[in-house]
């Protein structure tokens, strides 16, 4: 796994690259490979993020891409209203499961921290 971020003031780019197995149990490895690549902008009160990620995995190459889009506006240093949108494509056909298909995901939310 390589994972970058080089900031450009107020711009963030980062990407990442993933080659391995993932274990669905102690016997059983899957080669998987992917790559992540990101922005952030931050304008002060509001910060806008975009990705990309996409997964290939199995003997059949399956390759899953999620693609995202948020936005922040913060209220304060500790809390932030947000609005996202996620695409999610795992690369197989529905089949009545949630782990296939396409879902779209629209979120809207206060994030606090501590």
């Amino acid at each position: 796994m390589i994972n970058a971020s080089y900031n450009l003031g107020a711009t963030t780019v980062y990407a990442g690259w993933n080659d391995g197995d993932a274990l669905a149990s102690a016997a059983t490895a899957t080669p998987t490979k992917g790559q992540r690549l990101a922005i952030k902008q931050d304008m002060g009160t509001v910060v806008l993020i975009a990705q990309q990620s996409t997964q290939t995995s199995g003997t059949a190459n399956t390759k899953a891409t999620v693609t995202g889009l948020r936005a922040d506006y913060n209220l304060s240093k500790t809390a932030a209203a947000y609005v996202g949108y996620e695409n999610w494509d795992t690369g197989t056909a529905y089949n009545n499961t949630l782990s296939t298909g396409t879902r779209k995901i629209t979120s809207i939310g206060l994030r606090k921290s501590f």
